[in-house]
């Protein structure tokens, strides 16, 4: 439950349902990249075009630990979350 100030003063207590929705990015601790491009020009009508062609190989490392750290510490804010909410806060 949350009090809500409306506009002319007065407060009304409403039910409050929110989501935490964020983002992770995590690096990897080697990363190894290997590719080849080749261009190309096209003609098209009375204009060329650069085609670029490439084959990329990405291969690394990321550390499964870093998965299970970020994992606890959001498992941890969803239950302050709902323990403040049951609380009234």
């Amino acid at each position: 439950m949350k009090d809500t100030t409306m506009p002319d003063g007065h407060v009304e207590r409403r039910e409050v349902e929110e989501m935490l929705v964020g983002k992770r990015i995590f690096l990897p601790e080697s990363l190894k990249i290997v590719s080849d491009a080749q261009t190309q020009t096209l003609h098209r009508g009375i204009y060329d075009a650069a085609v670029f062609r490439a084959q990329i190989k990405l291969t690394g490392q990321i550390c499964a630990a870093r998965f299970r750290r970020a994992q606890d510490r959001l498992e941890r804010c969803a239950v302050e979350r709902r323990l403040r909410h049951n609380r009234g806060e």
